[in-house]
């Protein structure tokens, strides 16, 4: 409610005048650059660091599920699985890039949401299963804060993806 009442006087934003297709696209050219960067692990290795960094390889994830999903990009099924089981095991193993546990879970929830009924049902299952039994206590770096305490902005996207993955 308070940020509604702080922001209602801001003008809407002005549309982009993509439609669906455009932003299927767009997302196209981006996995597909990021498609080169996969390791045989399924990760997504920076370039320039040489390792994985914080989140790529979750988002990586949702955005090669959507185009297999919602682009006919069948080429992309088995990236996207690979990255999925890869990200899935770090955020159960507590061994995401960086400490980034807190920002895997909504891109996975989303990835498999794609995934499911569309990837080897076998291959997803066991993908998913390291998200089956963790304790997000014991995983999420930031103990929960809420507003205005260190950690509140890592506390929401954990929650925001976590409630979709129980």
């Amino acid at each position: 409610r308070s940020w509604r009442r702080q922001t209602a006087h801001l003008p809407q934003p002005a549309p982009t005048g993509f439609d669906r297709r455009a932003y299927l696209a767009t997302l196209a050219g981006c996995i597909d650059h990021f498609l080169a960067l996969q390791d045989e692990r399924g990760a997504i290795i920076d370039p320039h660091k040489g390792v994985e960094f914080q989140y790529s390889t979750p988002c990586f994830a949702h955005g090669a599920a959507l185009l297999f999903a919602e682009a006919g990009r069948d080429d992309l099924a088995e990236p996207a699985l690979r990255a999925f089981r890869f990200a899935a095991r770090a955020l159960a193993d507590r061994s995401a890039a960086d400490g980034h546990e807190d920002f895997y879970p909504a891109p996975l929830a989303h990835a498999y949401r794609l995934l499911r009924g569309r990837a080897p049902a076998a291959g997803l299952a066991e993908a998913a299963a390291p998200l089956a039994a963790f304790d997000p206590y014991a995983i999420y770096r930031k103990p929960p804060g809420g507003s205005g305490r260190s950690g509140s902005y890592r506390n929401c996207k954990a929650l925001a993806g976590h409630h979709m993955l129980v």
